[in-house]
This record gives C-alpha cells, structure tokens and sequence, in this order.
C-alpha cells in the first residue's frame, strides 16, 4: 500500500477481541480468539530437560513422509488415521499410514538420536509443515514436553535475529493397529 498501515488490537478483555487493519481509506475489522482460549504449552527452550533434539536427515526424513504420503487419512473425525504413525528405534525408523483402504509403510535407517520406542501418531497438518521445514535443509527432531502433555518438535536454524524456525505438534493419545 502507498501509505501507512495502522494495526490496532481492540477489545482483548472482552469475549471477542478484534483486530482492527486500516491504510488510507480501507479499513478492516478482523474477528480474533483471547489467548486464554489456546491450551497452555509446556516451554520449548534449548537445555530444558523436557526437549530432547537430534540433528537428522533431512533427505531420510522426507523420503519417509512422500512414501506415506498418499495413504493418509485427510478426515480429522478419524483422527488415529488423520496423519501417520512413526516409530523410531536403534535399528531403524518405520512410518505408517492408512486411510482405511490403502496402507503404506516405509522402513528406514535408524534416525541417529532420535528414539520413539511406543512410537506416536502425527497428523496430517503437522507432517505437511515439517515436511516444508524438511525441504529447506536440515532439520532438528525430537520430543518435548513431559508426560502430561508430550509432542514432536521440529526446527531448523540457528539462534540469532531471526531465531528458529520451528513446528511443534502434541502427541494424540490413540492406539495404531499393529501393521
């Protein structure tokens, strides 16, 4: 736009904050959530105990998820299929996924550091945005959080001005068949 650009927050102690977007003669009101209404996330710090990050392969990693890819559940009502399941172990890494019809499984080299016994299962959303962060090189894995509240964390870059770009998803507590 050829002129100022005014953002203003209005209403955050009311029930439905709004953020207010204005240049020149156009002028837009956005509807928004307070931030009390997200759940509460456990802290994602380098040297917390509860983050756990290897360096991996990003070739290894996304080679993983385009085998997988196009077995995937897209329907979040069927949420222990809407995305796919990976387990990581010494001997190796396997991801799996199924849509109910199809089922694809891709076994791999063990992710150096990376260890998910139980395995987890990852949903669509969050395998298509680590799958972006994958693209732009290498990439740290791991787990965070504790028992109460664990998740799967990806990033990628150094800390500086522009900090790291990083995805964090929860682990959804649902059973995956044995394949």
């Amino acid at each position: 736009p050829n002129g100022e650009v005014a953002i203003r927050a209005t209403g955050a102690l009311l029930a439905r904050p709004t953020l207010e977007i204005s240049c020149g003669t156009v002028a837009v009101s956005l509807e928004a959530l307070s931030a009390r209404d997200y759940p509460k996330l456990p802290p994602i710090r380098p040297g917390d105990g509860a983050l756990a990050l290897s360096k991996v392969s990003a070739n290894q990693l996304m080679d993983m998820i385009d085998a997988v890819k196009a077995a995937m559940c897209r329907d979040e009502s069927r949420f222990h299929l809407c995305g796919a399941f990976l387990e990581s172990e010494a001997d190796g890494a396997r991801m799996v996924a199924t849509d109910g019809h199809r089922l694809a499984k891709v076994e791999s080299p063990a992710l150096p550091g990376f260890v998910l016994p139980k395995g987890m299962i990852i949903p669509f959303g969050a395998i298509t945005e680590i799958r972006k962060l994958l693209a732009k090189g290498e990439c740290e894995i791991g787990t965070w959080g504790n028992a109460g509240c664990p998740g799967l964390l990806a990033r990628r870059g150094e800390h500086g001005p522009h900090g790291w770009k990083q995805y964090a998803t929860r682990y959804e507590p649902a059973f995956y068949r044995r394949y």
